[in-house]
């Protein structure tokens, strides 16, 4: 029998009271309060917000297909 990959949630970005989390495979958001408890990485405070998460993540499409992100 193969082994299964365990892959673990880890914390994307933030909101005022949840964060969003993925492995790769599925995608959730969950309480702070929960993220805390079950201790995903990174830390809840040092995750990024949602904002400076998505403008980074335009900012990055843009760069690698050479374009310039529209305002």
């Amino acid at each position: 029998m193969a082994a299964m990959e365990v892959r673990l949630f880890r914390g994307l970005y933030r909101t005022s009271a949840w964060a969003y989390v993925t492995n790769e495979i599925m995608s959730s958001h969950v309480p702070e309060a929960e993220y805390r408890v079950f201790g995903y990485e990174p830390d809840y405070d040092s995750l990024p917000w949602q904002e400076s998460y998505i403008a980074a993540k335009q900012s990055d499409e843009a760069s690698a297909s050479g374009g310039s992100v529209r305002e």
